[in-house]
């Protein structure tokens, strides 16, 4: 959320997944286990919601590490206490992999009681949740809050596993909801990072697809890291469902952006369409001419976006989906493994910025 804030702690300090049930505890793997049950119970005793009239199984967003307050969030003269449960996925991860690995349930209990809450009270009528990047929850004051109301989710992967166990049909409704919001134009996946709350349910999987060129001047900005926590969203629905229709079109958005690569190179882009006024071609058009477009720009941080972190979202597709994820798996090697080739310079261990079709933009 673009808002003032004040210095933060996140509760989402350790990266894990849910590991399987049955694994042993390595020797010397104790003191790791260790650490990563002080955090959770500190998270337990000191991150849940108890600000408001109503304590709630929710948790705050984040602690001061002194203080163990919870993090205060200040925008045109309001004070938050935020819970948003898009920025907690980690959190629920981990707290569902400490119950695995110790076999103690509160960990795991936790996170289902809190999605369970959201799902019941924090939930729009179309089914979209209210959280992420410009509207989520005020636990001191009981109400929704932000910048706009507005939906938007940036690789984010919620942790539909467990959502599923929790309530399938909320689940799978929000999956269907955060499809239906997003997406401008079905025919070619013209999409926003912006969603609707309001927006009607309209024909999602039974929508007609024609394709067509990259990179077409569209209605809406069809950034990676929104794409991929689509496409990943419809793929872990045929997951549970085994419905061919979510799969089809996640690997529909998936392969746009396949499709944005570079001849020469094989670097895709961050994006498959543009603006009418792209930005990157109104600052640097007159220097690079018409190959410089928003999405074709690979600097660092975009460049990390679209091939460590939604490479990363692929991935995991692949290995979860088995015989239905190769396709995942294989896009994102490719685009690992090209801008391995194009980028990365040995001698400093870096990654450098440039096009897609490989000019340098350092200087």
């Amino acid at each position: 959320m673009k808002i003032e804030r004040a210095y933060f702690l996140p509760l989402l300090l350790v990266g894990a997944v849910a590991l399987p049930a049955n694994r042993a505890i390595a020797d010397g793997a104790d003191a790791y286990i260790g650490a990563v049950r002080t955090f959770a119970d500190s998270v337990l005793k000191y991150g849940k919601d108890v600000y408001g009239p109503r304590h709630t199984p929710l948790f705050v967003d984040g602690l001061n590490v002194d203080t163990r307050e919870p993090v205060k969030w200040k925008r045109k003269g309001e004070v938050w206490t935020l819970s948003n449960q898009a920025t907690q996925q980690v959190l629920f991860r981990t707290l569902d992999g400490l119950t695995k690995l110790t076999g103690e349930p509160k960990y795991r209990e936790a996170a289902t009681a809190a999605i369970r809450y959201a799902f019941d009270n924090l939930c729009s009528p179309n089914g979209l949740l209210y959280w992420g990047g410009h509207w989520c929850y005020d636990a001191a004051t009981e109400k929704q809050v932000g910048e706009a109301y507005r939906h938007e989710l940036k690789c984010n992967y919620p942790y539909y596993d467990l959502m599923w166990e929790v309530d399938p049909k909320a689940t799978r409704q929000f999956i269907k909801a955060f499809w239906n919001a997003h997406i401008l134009d079905w025919s070619n996946l013209d999409m926003n990072r912006h969603g609707s709350y309001t927006k009607e349910m309209g024909n999602l999987w039974a929508s007609t697809y024609k394709g067509g060129k990259v990179f077409f001047v569209g209605k809406g900005l069809t950034f990676v890291n929104t794409g991929s926590d689509l496409f990943y969203a419809a793929a872990m629905l045929h997951k549970f469902t085994d419905e061919q229709e979510p799969l089809v079109w996640a690997k529909r958005m998936a392969h746009r952006y396949v499709e944005t690569r570079n001849r020469k190179t094989g670097l895709g882009g961050y994006q498959y369409s543009r603006v009418a006024r792209d930005r990157a071609q109104e600052q640097f058009g007159p220097d690079f001419g018409d190959r410089i477009l928003e999405g074709t720009i690979l600097e660092p941080h975009r460049a990390r976006t679209k091939n460590a972190i939604a490479g990363i979202c692929q991935l995991k597709l692949g290995e979860t989906l088995g015989d239905a994820g190769k396709d995942f798996l294989q896009w994102a090697l490719e685009d690992l493994t090209a801008y391995g080739r194009h980028a990365y310079k040995a001698e400093n261990n870096t990654f450098l910025p440039m096009i897609s079709d490989g000019t340098l933009l350092t200087g």
